[in-house]
């Protein structure tokens, strides 16, 4: 008690106005609101925007739900309000909930939810306790609304947010709990067990009959449609009822398709809806007309106004896009991530018939069937990785194994590694030839097929035979380089790009689009890991790469740098200081990178790889120079007068303005062959 007493007085203390300025070896500080807590070698502090300390030192502040919590070894906590006065303090087992939607709770007792001795509702403005349950309230954290669900004793009741009991402990069981995010249908409704009957209940607790009702939808879940770009789309929403379901307009307040139980609704645009129905997928337009009919193909909407498809057409795996206005079906080349089947092009394992492992002596041994079998079942439904990578890593594996097809139009050839290669990539320059290849994905389950693979090449080592020109490796000469839609200014620049391994498959479709900053980084890294080693391919070889140049540096890398990407090219990048986040602990990967962010990185990376060229002068010769941010001055500066980066004409750099695809993979390759 006295303790409590005495840390009380502490606070009010030094909430009295005494001031962060005070605070001795400062280790780093982070904000929660306009609150910021500063880490010292006594402890935590948490101080006000003016700088004055409001408490500490703690043993650990952390952000809960927005509101500063204080936990101390001793088990003590504190909760902050958002304008640094305290909502509650416990001691040790005991804990407090956040305010939301007017309330907040103390849970008395323990730790656990499910097994509190005591639940204390309070309201939040005047701080007045409300009621005290023997038991914590149901899906407390994620409701605290007008409808809350308590049990007691096995049985469970309806209450409202101030704890005033709706209902008497009635139900057996609650499946389907009133809840506030189908909003805005406020007209939601539960289900519950009642003397063993299941039952469907208003807000009023009134049964009701889903069948037979009228009135404004009841629903058991509504989600927002989706865009082909992941957003909002407009103001639509699915509705559930039961087991029906309607596409619901709310800013028409009408619905689009009524309610019905055929189909569920993925995403849509302004022509078309994805519908899925029973594990197949379909195509409707706006009215509900079938556009393209319920089958095992995996439909989805494209940002172009496409609609992309894969799957079997009944003998093969398909892969590709379709243009609603004409019909007309393009097959493309499987994505970044596909299954060993679906990138060599065959549906069957019948349609392999033979296969032969080719040593690097020029000797062979022809594989047998049940090994033939045993080969085809480790590899068929393994996921693979899309990479670019030099001919050269393929060029002399110590064996490879080839398949052969049926019915005699093709093979397929897969290196010790496991990677299949599936065309050209670009044209060469100076030789060198880049290939797109497809890696089986990394973990642990790789490790089996080179384990086959080792065991299959010692086991027919001595069962060899000569080498005929029909074992050897055909090289697909197929250029699955695009250049469609980029300007013409830059195919040139691209082409290069790809001849020199600095070009992510993944960017190709996309060379008139702002790019965002977690890809111009992405393209970054590939330049200096291509930097170190030309042959470095997109995955390990380019993380081993960069890593080799971290380690020699001494740099020490954090593993956690952002709290919205976890990607180990940010961190790796964020540890060699060539980026930086935005000042809030994140890194905005999706956003579009600004010119003067572009400049700032290209500046850091030519830094980083020795590249530097000193500029004529200091200043900046565009008209709007007044416009660069102090922090992107210099860069803004070196790289426009180096070349790298170039104005938007008129003399103006457009600092703040969007950066395309095709202008990042350009300033990259003039980075990359600087001197």
């Amino acid at each position: 008690m006295k303790k409590t007493i005495l840390m009380i007085l502490i606070v009010m203390a030094l909430s009295a106005g005494a001031s962060a300025s005070g605070l001795q070896n400062v280790q780093s500080s982070w904000n929660i609101g306009n609150l910021t807590v500063s880490n010292t070698d006594e402890g935590e502090y948490l101080t006000d925007s003016s700088g004055n300390i409001l408490g500490g030192p703690y043993d650990l502040i952390s952000d809960y739900s927005g509101y500063p919590y204080i936990q101390n070894e001793d088990g003590s906590k504190i909760l902050y309000d958002t304008d640094g006065t305290i909502i509650a303090e416990v001691t040790g087992g005991d804990d407090i909930l956040p305010p939301a939607n007017g309330i907040y709770a103390i849970m008395r007792g323990t730790d656990n939810m499910d097994l509190c001795t005591q639940f204390e509702l309070y309201d939040y403005e005047t701080r007045e306790l409300l009621h005290v349950f023997d038991r914590a309230f149901m899906y407390y954290l994620e409701q605290q609304t007008d409808r809350m669900v308590i049990e007691k004793d096995g049985k469970y009741a309806f209450c409202d947010k101030y704890g005033n009991m709706l209902t008497d402990y009635i139900y057996d069981e609650v499946k389907q709990r009133f809840n506030p995010d189908y909003t805005p249908f406020p007209a939601s409704y539960a289900i519950v067990v009642e003397n063993g009957v299941e039952k469907y209940i208003d807000k009023n607790f009134n049964e009701i009959d889903l069948d037979n009702y009228n009135g404004e939808p009841f629903v058991t879940n509504c989600v927002h449609i989706k865009a082909p770009d992941g957003s909002d789309y407009m103001d639509i929403y699915e509705l559930e009822s039961g087991d029906r379901y309607a596409l619901y307009d709310l800013a028409n307040d009408a619905f689009l398709i009524p309610y019905q139980s055929e189909y569920r609704f993925a995403e849509m645009n302004d022509q078309y809806i994805i519908v899925h129905s029973k594990g197949k997928c379909a195509v409707l337009d706006h009215s509900g007309n079938i556009i393209l009919p319920l089958s095992d193909m995996s439909y989805s909407l494209t940002e172009d106004g496409m609609i992309s498809y894969s799957g079997y057409d009944g003998d093969n795996y398909v892969n590709g896009t379709i243009d609603p206005s004409t019909g007309i079906a393009e097959n493309t080349l499987p994505g970044a991530n596909a299954y060993f089947h679906q990138l060599t092009g065959v549906s069957d394992m019948n349609s392999i018939d033979s296969a032969v492992i080719v040593y690097n002596d020029g000797r062979c041994a022809d594989l047998g069937n049940e090994d033939l079998q045993l080969f085809l079942e480790h590899y068929w439904n393994f996921n693979y990785d899309r990479v670019i990578s030099p001919l050269s890593a393929f060029a002399q594996p110590s064996y490879y194994i080839k398949l052969y097809l049926s019915d005699g139009n093709g093979s397929i050839a897969v290196a010790e590694d496991s990677r299949v290669i599936a065309g050209c990539f670009g044209p060469p320059e100076n030789g060198r030839q880049n290939y797109v290849m497809y890696f089986p994905y990394i973990g642990n389950a790789r490790n089996a097929l080179y384990t086959l693979n080792s065991d299959l090449a010692e086991k027919y080592r001595s069962r060899t035979r000569e080498t005929t020109a029909e074992d050897n490796i055909i090289f697909p000469d197929v250029d699955l380089l695009s250049t469609n839609g980029c300007s013409n200014w830059a195919k040139t620049e691209i082409e290069r790009a790809a001849a020199n391994n600095l070009l992510p498959f993944e960017l190709t479709e996309k060379y008139t689009e702002s790019i965002s900053r977690e890809d111009f980084c992405i393209l970054a890294y590939r330049m200096i890991a291509t930097s170190v080693d030309p042959d470095s391919d997109s995955r390990m070889g380019m993380y081993m790469s960069v890593q080799k140049i971290i380690d020699e540096r001494g740099i020490s890398s954090e593993t956690e740098v952002f709290t919205d990407t976890y990607d180990s090219r940010i961190t790796q990048l964020t540890a060699m200081g060539i980026i930086d986040g935005m000042g809030d602990g994140t890194f905005a990967p999706d956003s579009s990178i600004t010119r003067e962010q572009a400049a700032a990185i290209l500046y850091r990376t030519m830094f980083f790889l020795g590249k530097k060229t000193d500029p004529d002068s200091d200043s900046i010769d565009y008209s709007d120079e007044s416009a660069v941010s102090d922090w992107a001055r210099e860069a803004v500066n070196v790289i426009s007068k180096t070349g790298i980066m170039q104005g938007v004409g008129n003399n103006s750099f457009d600092p703040l303005s969007s950066y395309t695809v095709e202008q990042a993979i350009a300033t990259m390759l003039r980075l990359y062959e600087a001197e």
